[in-house]
C-alpha cells in the first residue's frame, strides 16, 4: 500500500513535469482546474474500460496472431479508456492519471503494466489533442513521443526513489 501511495504521488510530480515541459506550446491545452489532490477512486476510471481492453484483445489476438501484441492492446486500451472517464470526471490530468494507475494496477495486479498504461494513455491523449489542432500527424506523433519520454523517465525516477525508500 505505501508503494502504491507513492508511485501515485510519483504520478502527480510527473505529469506536473510534463505539463511543464509542453506548457506554452500549441498542442497542450489541458485544463488544470482544482485538481483533487486526494486520489480519486479506481470506480471513476472503470466506465467500460475492461470491457474496451477485452475487446482490443481479441480484435488484435485475431489480426495478429501474437499473444504479446494482444496483452500491450488491452494494457493500452483499458488505459486509454480509463484516463478519458476519469478526465471527464475529475477535469484534472493530474487526477485522471492517479484513477488510471489505480484501475490499471487492479485489473492486472502489476504495477509495470499500470506504469506503461498509464504513460500510454497521458501521451495518446497528448497526440489525439495535438491532431485535432494541427490536423498534422507527424507534429502529433512528436507530441506522443516527447510526451511518453517524460512521463516514463520521471515515473522510473519516482519508482526507483520509492523502491530506495522501502529498502530503508
Amino acid at each position: 500500500m505505501k508503494k502504491t501511495v507513492i508511485i501515485l504521488g510519483a504520478l502527480v510530480l510527473t505529469l506536473g513535469l510534463a505539463g511543464g515541459a509542453i506548457a506554452g506550446e500549441k498542442c497542450n491545452k489541458v485544463a488544470a482546474k482544482s485538481c483533487d489532490k486526494s486520489a480519486e477512486t479506481a470506480s471513476v476510471a472503470s466506465h467500460c474500460a475492461s470491457t474496451a481492453a477485452k475487446a482490443a484483445y481479441a480484435n488484435k489476438l485475431e489480426s495478429s496472431g501474437c499473444e504479446k501484441t494482444a496483452k500491450t492492446a488491452y494494457a493500452h486500451t483499458m488505459g486509454e479508456v480509463a484516463f478519458a472517464n476519469a478526465l471527464v470526471e475529475s477535469s484534472c490530468s493530474t487526477t485522471a492519471a492517479k484513477a488510471t494507475w489505480a484501475f490499471v494496477q487492479e485489473q492486472t495486479g502489476c504495477s509495470s503494466t499500470a506504469t506503461a498504461a498509464t504513460k500510454h494513455a497521458v501521451a495518446q491523449a497528448a497526440y489525439d489533442e495535438c491532431l485535432t489542432e494541427t490536423g498534422c500527424e507527424k507534429t502529433a506523433g512528436a507530441k506522443y513521443e516527447k510526451t511518453a519520454k517524460v512521463v516514463g523517465a520521471e515515473i522510473a525516477k519516482h519508482m526507483a526513489d520509492a523502491s530506495e525508500e522501502e529498502s530503508s
